[in-house]
């Protein structure tokens, strides 16, 4: 997966199309993903990996390497979600390392779109991802989730704007979410390849930026196959398909997106992700 050397793989170039990237596949429908006219009160909460970084990351990367390992469309939709809405923060079940490790790699663009401040409302790794689930003999369990409770419960994240109907989790695996099931936005795992899902995630969250102006909770809208839906509509207004990688569009009706599926050798280069130690622990 090569990264453009111009835009460093945004699809953007001082706000316009990259004329290198211009005409591939997965840039076409980066042009309606402006700014959106009202900057909404919506909150984020990101997660790192299968979300925005892939799965697939070999044993041995530096931070230039991990670049290639982004989701396409990353930083453009990191830019996107911090002109937009209220607050942006990240929240990974990895180390503190590997936290810092991938705000390494984007930091660079976001703080250049935010004059040199730091852009994150918070960036949590997974010491503040688990909870006591019960005990086992004479010693308790514990089991890794994202309770959102965490946040609403601190002053300075509640004063920026997060609150249960404003908050949106964007993450690909499902358990983690589970004492928050209204408020996340469950997004397929990604491995590597072509890939459009947070080019269609950004016109979602358009949409959900209108219900909650006219005063809708998040918790409060079914959220489920979310991503057919939107590329449908996309692609009747554009009358221009997305690229979809190695999956058909007709067998995403009926799946759980947080699943994973394999990909193809020729399609991605890297080894199984089974077969490598984690780098992320």
């Amino acid at each position: 997966m090569d990264v453009c050397r111009v835009c460093d793989g945004t699809g953007f170039l001082l706000r316009e199309v990259c004329p290198l990237c211009d005409g591939a596949p997965i840039v076409q429908q980066v042009r309606p993903f402006a700014c959106m006219q009202q900057r909404s009160d919506l909150c984020l909460v990101l997660d790192i990996d299968g979300t925005l970084l892939s799965e697939s990351v070999s044993e041995d990367w530096t931070i230039e390497q991990l670049r290639t390992y982004l989701r396409p469309n990353t930083q453009a939709f990191l830019r996107f979600a911090f002109e937009n809405f209220a607050a942006v923060g990240i929240w990974t079940a990895g180390s503190d390392e590997w936290l810092r490790t991938f705000v390494a790699v984007v930091d660079p663009m976001l703080r250049t779109c935010a004059n040199g401040v730091d852009p994150w409302a918070f960036k949590w790794s997974r010491r503040l991802s688990w909870i006591r689930a019960g005990t086992e003999g004479l010693y308790p369990t514990w089991s890794q989730v994202k309770p959102l409770k965490k946040i609403w419960r601190n002053r300075s994240l509640r004063a920026v704007g997060y609150s249960s109907r404003s908050t949106l989790i964007i993450d690909n695996t499902e358990s983690v979410c589970r004492l928050n099931y209204g408020n996340a936005v469950y997004i397929k795992t990604y491995h590597c390849g072509d890939d459009d899902w947070l080019l269609v995630l950004m016109e979602y969250l358009k949409e959900l930026a209108k219900h909650h102006r006219d005063g809708v909770s998040m918790r409060n809208i079914e959220k489920r196959h979310w991503y057919v839906a939107v590329k449908e509509r996309m692609d009747l207004v554009h009358d221009c398909p997305v690229t979809m990688g190695t999956d058909e569009l007709p067998a995403y009706a009926e799946e759980v997106f947080f699943s994973v599926d394999s990909v193809s050798p020729e399609v991605c280069s890297t080894s199984d992700p089974s077969s490598t130690s984690d780098p992320r622990s």
